[in-house]
């Protein structure tokens, strides 16, 4: 069910830099909340498990773009 890109894209809306940085546990719990929010309301409004993990996909993609833009410094 592929819960390695859920743990991912969690620790990285809860702030750790991918590309090798230091997290926090508090960041990480709270990224992990927000997994499980979005989760919860795609299966209540009965979202296709493959448009699930298209739009995780997503997610993660987008906050590894911010996260590298941030680090240019731009």
């Amino acid at each position: 069910m592929l819960f390695e890109l859920d743990a991912i894209t969690a620790v990285a809306i809860g702030g750790t830099q991918l590309s090798g940085g230091i997290g926090s546990l508090h960041g990480t719990v709270i990224g992990a909340l927000v997994m499980a929010l979005l989760a919860n309301g795609m299966n209540l409004t009965n979202v296709s498990p493959f448009i699930q993990t298209t739009i995780k996909g997503a997610i993660l993609l987008l906050v590894v773009a911010l996260q590298s833009r941030k680090k240019m410094g731009l």
